[in-house]
């Protein structure tokens, strides 16, 4: 399309995002004026018709009325102005500085509506105004959201239900059996029995700790007639360090951990380690849950940050990157934009089991989350850039940041996320998600199915800033963050969560099979301060997790695939702790905690599948490859 005219649609939009916020402003003014209106979208219609059909009529019926309106926008109604263009909607109901039209009318505005002309001060004041006063579920374009989408069973408050009164109330040993039990009673399903000890200890063993136990340690378990044996088992598995290397993986697997960037020269990334030794070490201290993601978040802006806390931002940075082919103009902020995508996915599919980035190019198909909310998500990200930040002469006070250039790693480095100076970027709402086609400015803040007034206590940060959305990520009354936790940590305890898709709570994704129960958990995890060892404790302690996974007719009659939980699931064990196993049983497990990823032998021939940043050949292995699972260097072109 030439040059002029792809300026003369520019204009064309501008000019009716123009006549829409004047729509808009005739209408406010005549509803505030006239209160008798039965009505207000009666109001509305007819306050249009009264100051704002002929402000139109002069300026924009030219290219906005009829079957071939520009962009699909017709400005002779008041319905048809609030409905936008085909771009989406120009209106921000309630705050007229977010408005696309208000916006373009701004005297400095580039592109600018009218094209031809400035609308006066009195004009653009009645937009303004208007747009103020509107009400902030006003549907202009998407679907508000409704009691009916709040009413989701994901999106209700967690509140702690009573415990059931069961028939068998002996075979319980937490209330966990209590909610359990409560669902066989229901369908005249009966619990199994226990399994026998070597049974359990393994799974015990292979569950906290990812290691098998020794023949020594099965023998003494099972010669230990103490009646807290187990309970002691328990507790000495929790207290060791294998216990952070096992669920930190599960953790690591989430935030896309590697050690290499892939993409087509799949470059190094040295001191990556540094954020998986986090993970571990916060694993193995029990931190409270709630710091663990005011720290990968906004550690950096957290008061006097540690070198942990910016170590812990890392979590922005697991993604796979291409920085040495990041392109050049609107290329480059492309690039930047599609890196904090997989930030805003990963961070709304990990805490909150959303799947927020399928609204990045139009409002979400099934879920009450639009555009807006995608970019409003976006500003807490928008300021935030690559950095390495040097570790030899870390000062809290004066942290040394350097460019995330990859000729600029040295071995004293590490990744972190952080903003890049005082002065926020812009944000826009990009249409189609097109670098190219910029929207209204929005400011920060959390998808509006969510009350914004969680907290108990306000957040000190600055509202735009990440710490204020880690704040509410964390908050007590969060109805998603308290869930998705116990729920992943049930899955690992029994091949399934009681929600089947535990990265997706939405409408898509499945109801859980004891709501209740779930709910329970959730604020337990609250009470204890966010520790996951209590819950590990809780739930490994419990009857249902000690069942046999032997099958019986009944079970198997009324529930064939056991999501009532009426006997313990077969699970396969993973590669990682099947590796670590062999190396267990043989004798040759390397223990050494933490540092740089190990790379053992690999088969030759799957060496010429990586070309860049090769994988050495390794004739013959020896203890420094032994290393357990976690050590091993994750390179994305092997992956």
């Amino acid at each position: 399309m030439p040059h002029d005219a792809v300026l003369r649609n520019c204009r064309h939009l501008l000019c009716s995002v123009a006549a829409l916020f004047l729509v808009a402003a005739g209408s406010l003014a005549v509803f505030a004026a006239d209160p008798g209106q039965s009505n207000a979208a009666d109001v509305v219609a007819a306050s249009f018709d009264r100051e704002v059909r002929p402000i139109l009529a002069k300026h924009c019926a030219e290219c906005h009325s009829g079957t071939d309106a520009e962009l699909g926008l017709l400005l002779s109604s008041a319905t048809d102005v609030l409905t936008g263009s085909k771009r989406g909607p120009v209106v921000t109901p309630g705050k007229a500085a977010e408005s696309l039209l208000l916006q373009v009318m701004s005297e400095d505005a580039d592109p600018h509506m009218p094209p031809d002309g400035q609308l006066s001060e009195a004009e653009v004041a009645v937009v303004t105004r208007w747009i103020d006063a509107l009400d902030a579920t006003t549907t202009i374009g998407t679907p508000k959201v409704t009691e009916q989408d709040r009413s989701h069973w994901s999106f209700r408050p967690v509140e702690r239900p009573a415990t059931p009164t069961v028939v068998d109330s002996a075979w319980a040993r937490t209330p966990i059996d209590q909610f359990i039990l409560a669902k066989l009673d229901e369908v005249g399903i009966g619990p199994s029995a226990e399994a026998d000890r070597p049974t359990l200890l393994r799974r015990l063993y292979l569950d906290l700790i990812g290691l098998p136990p020794s023949p020594d340690e099965v023998a003494e378990f099972i010669s230990d007639e103490a009646p807290d044996a187990y309970e002691r088992v328990v507790e000495r598995l929790l207290a060791s360090p294998r216990y952070g290397e096992r669920w930190g993986r599960h953790w690591l697997d989430l935030a896309r951990y590697a050690d290499s960037a892939g993409f087509h020269n799949d470059l190094d990334r040295p001191n990556a380690w540094r954020y998986r030794d986090y993970v571990i070490a916060s694993f193995n201290n029990d931190k409270p849950y709630a710091h663990f993601i005011r720290e990968q978040l906004a550690g950096d802006e957290l008061p006097d940050p540690t070198l942990e806390n910016w170590i812990a931002t890392g979590f922005g940075r697991n993604g796979p990157s291409n920085d040495d082919n990041m392109g050049m103009g609107l290329e480059r902020e492309k690039y930047r934009l599609d890196e904090l995508d997989g930030v805003i996915s990963t961070t709304s599919n990990v805490f909150l089991g959303l799947t927020l980035g399928c609204a990045r190019c139009h409002d979400h198909k099934y879920d009450p989350l639009s555009q807006r909310d995608y970019y409003r998500f976006l500003a807490y990200f928008n300021n935030a850039e690559n950095k390495q930040l040097e570790l030899s002469s870390f000062r809290p006070e004066v942290p040394t940041l350097l460019a995330a250039d990859p000729k600029s790693r040295t071995a004293a480095t590490v990744m972190v996320l952080t903003d890049r100076d005082a002065k926020p970027r812009t944000t826009r709402v990009l249409w189609r998600g097109d670098v190219r086609s910029p929207g209204p400015i929005v400011e920060a803040g959390v998808p509006e199915v969510f009350s914004t007034e969680l907290s108990s206590s306000a957040s000190l940060a600055p509202p735009s800033h990440r710490l204020a959305l880690a704040d509410w990520i964390a908050d007590d009354d969060n109805p998603l963050t308290w869930r998705v936790m116990v729920n992943r940590i049930w899955q690992h305890h029994f091949g399934r969560g009681l929600v089947s898709t535990p990265s997706n709570f939405g409408r898509l994704g499945e109801s859980p099979t004891h709501p209740e129960l779930l709910d329970w958990l959730a604020d337990e995890l609250r009470r204890s301060g966010g520790s996951t060892k209590s819950l590990h404790r809780l739930i490994v302690t419990s009857a249902v997790y000690r069942q046999s996974s032997n099958a019986t007719g009944s079970g198997q009659a009324i529930d064939p695939d056991n999501r009532l939980l009426w006997r313990m699931n077969k699970r396969r064990l993973e590669a990682e702790p099947l590796r670590d196993a062999f190396l267990t049983v043989s004798g040759n497990l390397n223990l050494a905690i933490g540092g740089a990823g190990v790379k053992p032998r690999i088969r030759p021939d799957l060496l010429v599948a990586s070309q860049r940043n090769k994988w050495p050949v390794v004739e013959r292995e020896a203890a420094e490859h032994w290393r357990r699972s976690v050590y091993v260097y994750v390179k994305r072109q092997l992956q």
